[in-house]
């Protein structure tokens, strides 16, 4: 939850660090969407400010009048319309960023706002939004010594999911000593080379040491693993899970999949177990199979594995804006009854600048 204005107005957003925007509903739209969740009302805010431009006249005259500066948001199955503005955007009462830059939504369409559980859409993008005035995040870690923040994904419904702004969650991680960095090889995204894929231990000898082949972008948006067409079909060969239409009540046996980086101490394999990666269900007596993952279209940046929700689950995940790195632990989860699958926590992601990524659900 966050607060906006002054008086603050409480929403609740979905942290997503695949986007660069913060975007509200406004109390001034009258889409079923905006109307389905709470509203900003800028009306009632003494530190509202619309960001404004001069509408264009003949000759330019210095008279013309001025016009809100507007944006067009494209979404995988939808869109958002909304005017450029500045407001105090707090995440705690004494932790705030004076004057952030924000979209105040005049127009959302039904996919995928309308039956979101959450009101509006923060986003954590390393430097992707118009301009560093709407990196909101960027502002409030400067409330913090310590200028970071980390995600915590849960496993299963006994768990709570968290993001932490300003520090580090040791108890969130198997073993602490363990955390170790790599930086971010193209600022933007949160974004990092791959050296390549692994099946089983096995890698896969994609060639990625090209310059610019090969990256992998973290997204808490996103409830899936996205990667290029040839990648995706290449990957579900090489694990062995069928398409969804096809029994697999007598596979028991799936390999790791594995994503392997260079670190100061030599080659590291995020390696995800089949219950991360695929989710298996009974039904009329069979079992059918598929993996958490789909295909994603042209990124502008090449070919890109985009990593959601099965890999930022199986590890901890900081998020370093000063030093430009990302640092990584495995992950620690309570022991449960029962396997546990991908169906256990829905997430709803939302892409922002469509074809970029796609929306998953």
């Amino acid at each position: 939850n966050i607060t906006v204005g002054t008086p603050p107005q409480h929403f609740r957003v979905l942290f997503d660090t695949g986007s660069g925007h913060l975007l509200l509903p406004s109390t001034r739209c009258t889409d079923a969407a905006c109307k389905a969740h709470r509203a900003y009302n800028s009306s009632a805010s003494h530190s509202f400010a619309v960001l404004e431009k001069r509408n264009g006249t003949a000759n330019g005259t210095a008279n013309a009048s001025m016009v809100p500066l507007t944006k067009d948001v494209e979404f995988n199955s939808g869109k958002v319309h909304g005017e450029l503005a500045t407001e105090r955007v707090c995440l705690f009462e004494d932790v705030c960023a004076e004057k952030a830059g924000f979209i105040e939504a005049l127009s959302e369409s039904s996919q995928p706002f309308l039956g979101a559980n959450w009101d509006g859409v923060f986003g954590l993008g390393l430097n992707i939004s118009d301009s560093p005035l709407f990196n909101v995040h960027a502002g409030l870690l400067r409330n913090f010594k310590l200028p970071v923040f980390s995600v915590y994904l849960a496993a299963h419904l006994g768990e709570e999911s968290d993001i932490t702004f300003g520090g580090i969650r040791e108890d969130r991680m198997e073993s602490p000593k363990d955390l170790f960095y790599i930086p971010v090889s193209s600022p933007g995204y949160w974004q990092f080379k791959l050296d390549d894929i692994a099946v089983g231990g096995k890698n896969l000898n994609l060639g990625c040491g090209c310059k610019g082949c090969c990256q992998a972008v973290l997204d808490t948006g996103s409830s899936l693993i996205m990667a290029p067409s040839f990648v995706y079909h290449l990957l579900q060969k090489k694990l062995g899970v069928p398409d969804t239409d096809t029994p697999c009540t007598n596979m028991t046996d799936f390999p790791d999949l594995g994503f392997v980086v260079s670190t100061p101490n030599g080659p590291y394999t995020f390696n995800l177990k089949p219950e991360d990666y695929m989710d298996r269900i009974s039904d009329g007596g069979q079992d059918f199979c598929w993996m958490h993952m789909t295909t994603v279209g042209n990124t502008g940046r090449g070919p890109i594995l985009v990593l959601g929700m099965p890999f930022l689950r199986t590890f901890y995940t900081l998020f370093d804006m000063e030093q430009q790195r990302i640092g990584f632990a495995k992950a620690r989860h309570n022991a449960t009854e029962g396997k546990r699958t991908g169906r256990d926590v829905p997430m709803l992601g939302c892409r922002e600048g469509c074809p970029k990524f796609n929306a998953t659900k």
